[in-house]
Formats: structure tokens, sequence, C-alpha cells
């Protein structure tokens, strides 16, 4: 490092380029390229990448992807803005929901040092999915850390429940089953928690954080 070329698709401008000028900026005070060349795509006839679409039928309304910024020095008003954005939870839990909501509850670490979800965060996301009608709402995360600790110390246990989530331990290897993944290209299966496998909604909650291994 540097190497002395880089050569990527212009997809890749807030891609590979991107992370990897940021984290070696970071740690060597460099950029790790001496130079970049990007280039477009190889297109058919109607402008499209060969590879993309074949055989697939168009995606309808359920299958869009809708992204929601919102900004607010407060985590929980930010939280609520965001679901109020995206239509409402009840747009998505319904009355009698089981529904699992997975921070990430990693790392042994405080609210403060941001390594893990804020438990603001989590405490609107639950009270909205009891205010939906969620029959039962279950927050957990399979720890890097020592479960316990990461659960109180990132005070997402304390949070979780005051807003009448039910906080469980995900530690038992006896409770992830493997489920097939039938159009998996290298994947074709995976353990997952029952908890999940059971729920009727599944809310994933992570930080947005950048390093190494990101």
């Amino acid at each position: 490092i540097p190497v002395d070329l880089y050569l990527e698709g212009s997809d890749q401008h807030r891609g590979w380029f991107h992370s990897s000028l940021l984290i070696s900026v970071g740690t060597r005070g460099r950029a790790p390229y001496r130079a970049v060349l990007t280039h477009g795509f190889v297109v058919d006839g109607k402008g499209e990448k060969p590879e993309d679409g074949k055989g697939e039928k168009p995606a309808d309304d359920k299958d869009k992807v809708v992204v929601v910024v919102s900004r607010d020095k407060d985590p929980e008003k930010a939280t609520l803005a965001a679901i109020k954005a995206l239509g409402g939870m009840k747009k998505f839990v319904k009355k009698g929901n089981t529904v699992v909501v997975k921070p990430n509850i990693g790392w042994d670490r405080k609210p403060e040092e941001a390594a893990t979800t804020h438990p603001a965060v989590v405490s609107a996301i639950v009270s909205e999915c009891k205010k939906a009608g969620a029959k039962q709402v279950l927050v957990f995360d399979l720890t890097c850390n020592t479960a316990k600790m990461s659960y109180d110390h990132s005070g997402i246990k304390a949070a979780a429940e005051k807003a009448g989530a039910r906080v469980i331990f995900a530690t038992d290897d006896s409770k992830f089953k493997s489920i097939d993944i039938p159009k998996g290209k290298m994947l074709k299966s995976w353990t997952v928690f029952d908890e999940v496998q059971n729920a009727d909604v599944f809310i994933n909650v992570p930080i947005a954080k950048h390093h190494g291994s990101s």
C-alpha cells in the first residue's frame, strides 16, 4: 500500500473505493491507491446490464425498498419521526402479532460509547409496536461479550422492559434451527433462532457505524 491503480465500475464510488479510502486515511494518513480508473458497464439493446432482471417479474409495491433519513439530537424523536415517515408502525405490525426487535447488543459498552443500539431507539420501537396492537414484543441479540453484562450496561434491557418488551437471551444453542434458503446461490441454509422463525414481524435495529470490518 498504496497500490498503483484501482480499476472498478463506477458503482464503487460509494463502495469499495470509498470504504478503503476512509480506512487507509484514518489508519495511515494516505490514500490506499495512487490512481483510480473507473468504467461503465456492458449493456444490452435495452440499456440493461445482461445479468440484471432476466427471467424475473417486475417488482410490485410490496417488494420496493423505502429509505427514510431522520435527524435529531434526541434518539427517541429521530426514531419516532422515521417510523411516522414510513407510514406508522401499524403498516407493519397488526393486532395480535408477535414481534421480534433485534438491536445490536453485541458489546459490553455504555450508550455513550456508541458501540450498540441506543436504548431510547429500542424503547421507542417497542412502544410503537405495543401501540399498534402487538401481542408480545421480544428483544434479544446474540452477543459477542457476555450477554448479561452487554444487556445491562448498554441500557437496552431496562429500556425495553420498561416499554413493555420481554427481553430474552439467545444463548441456548438448541434453539437455533437450520432453515433452507430455496433461491440461495452460495448459501443454501442458515441457522436461525426459534423466536425469529416463529415471529410474525422481525425488526432489525443495527447501529450505523464505520470500522474495519464493515
